[in-house]
């Protein structure tokens, strides 16, 4: 009897040990859901990242998640692979010691030059409105994305990279901004981009929040100029100029820099500068030897006048009548420079003032 009870015993421990064997197999093989994203999570960027500019919760309107956000896809492809690294103090194409980074500029003619109000559907200018005064964002960047991304919602199929609706949002992402409503609603949509460009630092540094929307400078500029055709413009003098060329800030306005901007052309060198509003060209010439080089100034309503130097060619002559967007000359290294760059400096009733707070999204710092 003992022997069969023994054997009984055996039995029965290998037949627990085959069926943890079972059990630890079938765990191994299940596939597992990823959890949902709570509010204290970071999510991964599915083509880069970037840090919110402050720690507020947004408006009532907005999430409570204080979420990074990654770019939502669109039609746009980045203009590289790296992320967009926007941190606290520096832009992503800048070092802590020097900032640098690329500005966007208004092509004269292009895009939203000829863009207006009535362009946009009337229900939807009114949400854009709306939305824009509670949340905090100008609603011309609303009404400047949803024309680019979806033509007012006229087109809302989903793109190569996935992004679906009305601001063309990944998935992931509308998760996290869409808040429970439709992509395909604009109210919801409109919401939700608001909610997003605030996290990525709007108003105060409207670039680099669309760059964080869709990392590409090339889309930067478009969504700009059509806010600017819409009435956005964030100098604070309500110029309405237009950027005179596009590139990197090499030099801010300041103690060690008291005229003006340097804004780089090493990449795009003999570009075309252009009038930043229409006017009258007091100066065109110079010394290509010394000081300015080549350069032109041109006098604007307002008793304001602007000034263009070390250009490689000069395009105008004195007294001649200029518009906005009109080719002065070609960017350049005449007089005292180390490098091809366009030094702007607005003088406004004869002060030089900050050039970044009469140009559209620029930042006075």
């Amino acid at each position: 009897m003992s022997v069969f009870i023994r054997l009984v015993a055996v039995l029965t421990v290998l037949l627990s040990m085959a069926l943890m064997a079972v059990s630890v197999y079938a765990a191994k093989t299940e596939p597992v859901s990823p959890p949902a994203p709570s509010g204290s999570q970071q999510l991964t960027a599915i083509e880069g990242t970037a840090t919110p500019s402050g720690s507020e919760t947004p408006s009532e309107a907005a999430p409570d998640q204080a979420a990074t956000p990654s770019r939502p896809g669109s039609r746009f492809a980045p203009d590289d692979a790296s992320p967009a690294g926007v941190q606290d103090g520096a832009r992503g194409s800048a070092s802590m010691a020097v900032r640098v980074w690329s500005v966007p500029s208004f092509r004269p003619g292009a895009f939203g030059a000829s863009a207006g109000a009535g362009d946009i559907p009337a229900g939807q200018l009114a949400a854009m409105q709306q939305i824009g005064a509670a949340i905090g964002v100008p609603w011309q960047m609303l009404a400047a994305i949803a024309k680019v991304e979806s033509d007012f919602g006229r087109n809302m199929s989903t793109s190569s990279a996935g992004a679906i609706g009305y601001g063309q949002f990944l998935p992931e992402e509308w998760q996290i901004y869409g808040a429970g409503g439709d992509p395909y609603n604009y109210r919801d949509a409109l919401l939700a981009m608001a909610r997003y460009l605030l996290v990525a630092g709007a108003p105060s540094n409207m670039p680099d929040a669309l760059y964080s929307y869709n990392h590409s400078w090339d889309y930067v500029e478009v969504v700009l100029s059509y806010a600017a055709g819409y009435g956005y413009s964030s100098g604070s003098a309500q110029t309405n100029f237009i950027w005179p060329v596009i590139g990197p800030i090499s030099s801010y306005f300041g103690p060690s820099h008291p005229l003006g901007i340097d804004i780089d052309q090493s990449a795009s060198p003999h570009a075309p500068v252009w009038a930043v509003a229409g006017g009258t060209v007091l100066f065109a010439g110079g010394d290509p030897c010394c000081s300015y080089g080549n350069y032109v100034i041109v006098q604007h309503d307002g008793g304001i006048a602007t000034l263009y130097a070390h250009l490689d060619a000069i395009a105008v002559s004195q007294g001649e009548a200029v518009q906005q967007g009109t080719v002065l000359g070609t960017a350049g290294c005449t007089g005292h420079c180390t490098g091809p760059h366009l030094h702007f400096e607005v003088i406004d009733n004869g002060v030089r003032r900050n050039p970044l707070d009469y140009l559209p999204g620029g930042i006075s710092d």
